[in-house]
């Protein structure tokens, strides 16, 4: 479902796996089970799928006790038990087929670090091992688990060209109550944990973790984020400049706010003019305006099939105040996202040809043909951005962590975050230009509250926007003492809140003009771009 790729992506990697998750299938239980971490030593951790019964965690799990994940266990080697006596640690797991050097370590972490009576959960981090004193790249991902494991479910992952080219241990913490590194009773439609979901209680979670990997790792630090991972790359850094010795954000939105402006001047101005040509992107930009405002003419006759297929067709639950209007003209207006990609190289096929095979429809008189032009219509905007964008579970299903990855990016954009403006004023003054009687249901005065319409009543009752982590992370870059790269592709939608100028001698800026969201990595730098970057590196990591 490339939709939901996207969608993860808008704030996170790219290379998020697109195979279905599987969900435990047993109704979650919350209970506080005594692990046995050594003959001495016992911890209390509450967590999904647990008995409450003791466990010895040095005993290979019959696949009841100890959560396993896919068909991992227990790892025993020589490795796995120096990793087992780390701080924290309350398991190590590897799967059969992995060779010796790729590891999930099981921390327990707390709820709330601010108060520990509140309990723990169980927080995955992956470990590929290459040395002792190697150095060590810490990537932030924003989202479940990325490199050889996805909601418990592990597939084929290239490793991030960083630390294959510099030769570190790769280390990837999952987000706190995302994927399977969550408590019980945590789900889309409560308001338990949610106020734990919070930028500065994540920040603890991975310096504990980086604390407590210390202890065993003497090589130098590089804390690496791309997107969603690389602004919490930079919040890091202001809270936490101690846990690395270099820091890395890329594709980074350092500068996005509470409704941030500026998204649709560029998508309707300027928006792929260095990556196609000027004359191409224009002939682009206009075929995606045209195509938006003849979805907004037809969303009458559309409307109610566009829901239908939403919630019995693929069984998706919106908020209550996300209504079948809300979910229709947000879809189409964030079909913009078509320029976060190459869309003329999707895995699905181009986007820009999709869109002209409907245009093409768009005067059908025979109701044959207006449903072709329906169902060719349906497709590109399902295939672009699609209904799952918004939705926070699926019916009747046991929410897996792919569900609530959705739900919990929105409910951290909406809280700290942030998230770009919803403007319409484009669409209304060009109908009204064209004389045409169509209005839209979000009007100029909803537009500010369109993004929290996603969040279910209870939370926006709860929580509010706190400005407290745009400030931190546009302090940190403003006064680091420590190295900061960044790198920004200029051809992305989300070039609008990126960081492209610096007066800091300690940051750098690698500015790719051509590149799309995805495209920010060393093989996207020039000649010259790596030579500096390079030098950067090896300086702050001492190789």
């Amino acid at each position: 479902m490339l939709s939901a790729v996207i969608f993860l992506s808008s704030c996170g990697r790219n290379d998020t796996a697109t195979s279905e998750t599987k969900s435990d299938t047993s109704s979650p239980t919350t209970s506080e089970t005594t692990v046995e971490t050594s003959p001495s030593e016992t911890s209390s951790v509450t967590t999904e799928g647990f008995d409450p019964s003791q466990i010895t965690v040095t005993e290979a799990p019959d696949g009841t006790d100890f959560p396993v994940s896919g068909d991992m266990k227990d790892a025993h080697d020589e490795l796995a038990e120096e990793f087992r006596k780390l701080p924290g640690v309350v398991n190590v797991q590897k799967r059969s087929h992995y060779d010796d050097s790729q590891y999930v370590l099981f921390f327990e972490m707390p709820v709330d670090h601010k108060d520990l009576a509140k309990g723990t959960f169980l927080q995955r981090v992956y470990v590929k091992y290459r040395g002792k004193d190697a150095p060590n790249m810490c990537t932030i991902g924003g989202y479940n688990l990325y490199y050889g494991m996805y909601d418990g479910d592990f597939y084929n992952e290239a490793e991030p060209l960083f630390s294959e080219k510099y030769g570190c241990n790769l280390i990837e913490p999952e987000y706190r109550f995302d994927g399977n590194s969550r408590p019980d009773g945590f789900s889309s439609d409560k308001a338990d944990y949610w106020e734990y979901l919070t930028c500065e209680q994540a920040s603890e979670d991975f310096h504990e973790i980086i604390e407590s990997l210390k202890t065993f790792f003497s090589g130098k630090w590089c804390i690496e984020g791309m997107s969603k991972g690389g602004e919490f790359t930079a919040y890091q850094l202001g809270r936490h400049p101690e846990d690395a010795d270099l820091f890395i954000a890329e594709c980074a939105m350092l500068k996005i706010g509470q409704n941030s402006p500026g998204l649709c001047d560029y998508i309707y101005t300027t928006a792929g003019d260095d990556r196609y040509g000027k004359e191409k992107a224009k002939r682009y930009r206009e075929l995606l305006f045209e195509f938006q405002l003849e979805m907004l003419k037809h969303e009458d006759e559309f409307l109610d099939q566009y829901w239908k297929n939403a919630t019995e067709m693929y069984g998706l639950q919106f908020s209550s105040s996300f209504t079948k209007e809300i979910l229709y003209e947000c879809t189409v207006f964030d079909l913009v996202h078509i320029f976060q990609y190459d869309s003329e190289d999707m895995p699905d096929g181009d986007y820009y040809e999709m869109i002209e095979q409907a245009l093409a429809l768009k005067d059908s008189t025979t109701d044959w043909e207006k449903r072709k032009f329906r169902d060719k219509s349906f497709e590109v905007m399902e295939n672009l951005y699609g209904p799952w964008h918004y939705a926070y579970l699926e019916k009747d299903v046991v929410p897996s962590g792919d569900e609530l990855n959705l739900y919990s990016y929105m409910f951290q954009s909406y809280r700290e975050d942030g998230y770009y403006a919803y403007d319409f004023s484009y669409f209304r003054d060009a109908l009204k230009k064209e004389g045409s009687d169509v209005s839209l249901y979000i009007t100029e005065e909803m537009e500010p509250e369109v993004f929290g319409y996603r969040i279910t009543d209870e939370h926006k009752e709860l929580f509010s926007y706190n400005p407290d982590v745009l400030n931190t992370r546009i302090g940190a870059v403003e006064r680091t003492k420590k190295p900061l790269i960044i790198v920004n592709g200029l051809s992305d939608i989300f070039q609008v809140s990126e960081m492209k100028e610096s007066d800091n001698p300690n940051v750098h800026i690698f500015n790719l003009p051509a590149s799309f969201h995805d495209e920010v990595s060393l093989d996207f730098l020039s000649e010259e771009q790596f030579k500096e970057y390079d030098e950067v590196v090896r300086s702050a990591l001492d190789i």
